[in-house]
């Protein structure tokens, strides 16, 4: 997470494809909590995942700039958070997947304001 002037958050995910069939990732809204505050990113990127297949998810977006300010001044209570929704298409039928909230995120924050 970066704190600086336009703060912005990035995130990473691996998903694999378990079924056997081949599934197109077609939207995912990303949910990301720290320090009690929520940012939130929305990707319409469509992705072909075979059977078997590993594939790389990359999401950035802005942090409001309340949220930076109150995640600076709470450093020692991150517990940082995600929760992703994710839709995808199938010739059997389209279906959501959920993840609820995954905790254990690793955080790195730079460019940190200081308290006034």
């Amino acid at each position: 997470m970066n704190l600086c002037e336009v703060p912005r958050f990035e995130l990473y995910f691996q998903i694999i494809n378990l079924s056997p069939f081949n599934v197109e990732l077609d939207r995912a809204e990303v949910r990301f909590h720290c320090a009690g505050t929520i940012s939130k990113t929305t990707s319409l990127m469509k992705k072909d995942l075979i059977p078997g297949q590993f594939e790389s998810l990359y999401f950035d977006d802005a942090v409001h700039e309340g949220n930076a300010n109150f995640i600076s001044q709470n450093t020692d209570n991150l517990q940082p958070s995600v929760e992703i929704d994710m839709e995808f298409n199938c010739k059997l039928h389209n279906f959501s997947l959920k993840s609820g909230r995954l905790e254990g995120v690793n955080i790195n924050l730079i460019n940190m304001r200081k308290n006034t």
